[in-house]
């Protein structure tokens, strides 16, 4: 008891600002009630992930600021820490899949070395508030299982995903991907999924290949175990993304959707 620093206690405000009250370890001496105010430095950063978690699952913005800020002011090093609470509550809360949120902390992320401490919170702060939003009051996701069955080769990976995509089917798709996860490198998986976004234009107006290329970022930046989740997050947006040739806009009173068919066989085959 001694090796601990201990004050006498004082009643103070104890508001909790949308928050839980700090816990200390209390002795009473000669009826005198003294507090350790001292933490370890694991317990202040548990304390600050957990802030961030409730921000998150709450959908408080003040919470996720007062995590953020615990976390950075403790040590820098917790940037990956906070991407890592983004990534995993964007791709398991929100049934939807890779959106606007996650799509702008990869974004912020990327740029926090060019900027300075306080700016890197007001980035990180933004992006993780729109996570939460894009998570609030919607189903949460149920990753499902790989398939049992591997493909012979790489061109039937791609041809089973790109099939399931054409026909809107998340679920089958989803269990190919993460199947091909296991089989494939980045770079054959990368191929595969925009193989079969890029089948059709502008889906979404173009919004499911940025998230696509933000997810795949993330791949790069987050650790192994995000990686199937992220992945899973992605059929969805595919499936029931609006494909531009479906609009009547582009079919009438103009075919777009086959002048752009003829020009890129011409482009194919050259002059």
């Amino acid at each position: 008891m001694a090796s601990r620093t201990f004050r006498p206690f004082k009643r103070r405000n104890t508001r909790p600002w949308a928050d839980d009250l700090i816990k200390y370890d209390v002795d009473v001496q000669d009826g005198i009630v003294y507090v350790d105010v001292s933490r370890k430095t694991d317990d202040v950063t548990t304390y600050h992930l957990n802030q961030l978690q409730k921000g998150l699952e709450q959908n408080l913005s003040l919470l996720i600021g007062k995590g953020i800020v615990g976390l950075l002011t403790h040590d820098t090093k917790h940037v990956q820490d906070i991407l890592h609470a983004g990534i995993h509550f964007g791709t398991t809360s929100r049934h939807a899949g890779f959106g606007r949120g996650l799509t702008t902390l990869i974004a912020m992320v990327n740029v926090l070395p060019k900027l300075s401490q306080r700016v890197q919170v007001q980035a990180l702060y933004q992006a993780l508030v729109m996570v939460a939003e894009d998570a609030s009051n919607t189903k949460p996701k149920r990753k499902l299982s790989p398939l049992t069955t591997e493909a012979e080769t790489n061109e039937r990976w791609y041809v089973w995903y790109t099939d399931c995509i054409n026909v809107r089917d998340p679920e089958g798709a989803e269990r190919i991907l993460l199947s091909a996860e296991k089989a494939l490198s980045k770079k054959a998986l990368s191929q595969l999924v925009f193989r079969a976004v890029t089948e059709h234009y502008y889906m979404d107006d173009g919004h499911v290949l940025d998230f696509h290329n933000k997810a795949f970022e993330a791949l790069e930046l987050c650790d192994a175990e995000y990686h199937s989740d992220i992945l899973a997050s992605l059929p969805i947006i595919a499936t029931s993304a609006e494909r531009s040739e479906e609009k009547s806009r582009w079919r009438a009173p103009i075919d777009y959707y086959e002048h752009v068919e003829t020009a890129l066989k011409e482009i194919e085959t050259g002059p």
